[in-house]
């Protein structure tokens, strides 16, 4: 199994993993930091795609084995 960090010190979540948005359900965990936090890897892996994307801006997934994958986007 693996061991997931936060990928920011601090912050503020402004959006939960399963909350109604519109007709669908949240995909994700949002945290509010201010522009210029550092952010990292919340797990060990390889970068699979990275770039921008509509409703997300910049984007990068990373596979972390096992399964998972990890969207860092905005």
């Amino acid at each position: 199994l693996t061991s997931f960090i936060s990928p920011v010190s601090g912050g503020r979540i402004t959006g939960h993993f399963g909350e109604q948005r519109g007709n669908r359900r949240h995909a994700g965990l949002d945290i509010a930091v201010p522009v210029g936090t550092p952010v990292r890897a919340p797990a060990g892996g390889v970068v699979i795609e990275a770039g921008t994307l509509p409703g997300y801006g910049n984007v990068v997934f990373i596979d972390n084995g096992g399964g998972t994958v990890t969207r860092l986007a905005h």
